[in-house]
């Protein structure tokens, strides 16, 4: 089992992987997750394992990631 923190920190990873992978800044992530430019600050706590995204963020990323909510959150690899 996944304790918080290193939970916070396995989902910072994604994230910050998926962006890259993705080719996209920061601010190209908010805009695809919440349809306007937000403050890049909140990936950067995302990405930094300081801040869970909520539900809705998950959700979102997992649909312009093309993969589950299970492999952000640190619940399987693929």
């Amino acid at each position: 089992m996944i304790n918080y923190n290193d939970r916070l920190k396995i989902v910072g990873e994604r994230i910050k992987k998926e962006r890259k992978r993705n080719n996209w800044s920061k601010v190209d992530l908010l805009t695809k997750i919440y349809m306007a430019a937000s403050s890049h600050k909140t990936i950067t706590a995302w990405e930094n394992g300081t801040r869970m995204p909520d539900l809705a963020s998950l959700a979102r990323m997992a649909e312009v990631f093309c993969c589950d909510i299970g492999y952000l959150l640190g619940d399987y690899n693929e």
